[in-house]
């Protein structure tokens, strides 16, 4: 099986649009080295008072410009872009404009289409764990810009003069800016380095009724490969998307 081809522009790019589920156990915290020390603030109420409390959005269609900087390479590419609160469908093409491929991908699932060397692939959720990031497991746009948190699953929350920190059950921390109470930064446990764990969120903008960012900085565990996604364009509660992955009928699926 060839995936060489088709790893260049798939695992950076999932990495690109993923919320990432961590199966981590819960750490107790004891020392935070970025200055952060223990509050007494509701994680309640530090959630009610985001702008995006309260609702949640159904389904999005967009479009994004991206480079993806790792050692030794640097890319640019475009991604359009449909997901509803089950299914994502990713459309990815070079600086040239040529598709290189899609990616297709559910609660269950995710299936894979090279469009430049006319292959398709399937894979179960636990194996795409192991074949596409190494700690990826699942994605769905709509997570990854609008993610629903709650406050029972927030194990601490830490502040330091600008910020609340919210540290999870789940091993993921997400950062508040207590001037606006829009989310900052997303950081999910790791264990390997190469997996992209860090999400920063910029340029917030509103957009039907919603506060939304519109640049997301990425980084890997280790620091040495960064993506930079700047949202083009971007449509809220669409009906009646089109999911189809588009793989001709002669083309076999390959189940890995």
């Amino acid at each position: 099986m060839q995936t060489d081809r088709t790893s260049k522009w798939l695992i950076p790019l999932v990495a690109l649009l993923a919320l990432i589920w961590s199966c981590t156990p819960a750490r107790m915290l004891t020392v935070d080295p970025a200055g952060f020390s223990v509050s007494d603030a509701d994680p309640a109420i530090i959630l009610a008072n985001s702008p995006n409390a309260g609702k949640s959005i159904s389904s999005i269609d967009g479009r994004a410009r991206a480079q993806i900087s790792r050692p030794g390479v640097s890319e640019r590419v475009s991604v359009s872009f449909i997901s509803d609160r089950n299914r994502t469908l990713i459309s990815i093409r070079n600086n040239l404009g040529i598709e290189g491929g899609r990616i297709y991908a559910d609660r269950d699932s995710v299936l894979i289409f090279d469009r430049i060397e006319k292959q398709a692939w399937k894979s179960d959720i636990a194996r795409s764990h192991e074949l596409l990031l190494n700690g990826f497991s699942a994605f769905n746009l709509i997570d990854f810009i609008d993610p629903v948190l709650h406050a029972g699953e927030v194990q601490t929350v830490l502040e330091d003069e600008k910020r609340y920190k919210l540290v999870f059950f789940d091993g993921k921390t997400v950062i508040f800016s207590k001037l606006n109470y829009l989310v900052e930064q997303i950081i999910f446990s790791a264990d390997d380095p190469e997996i992209f764990s860090t999400f920063f969120f910029e340029n917030y903008a509103g957009l039907g009724g919603y506060k939304l960012p519109r640049t997301i900085r990425i980084f890997s565990e280790d620091g040495k490969s960064v993506i930079h996604l700047v949202t083009q364009s971007l449509e809220l509660d669409k009906n009646n998307l089109d999911f189809d992955i588009g793989i001709p009928t002669d083309i076999t699926i390959i189940r890995i």
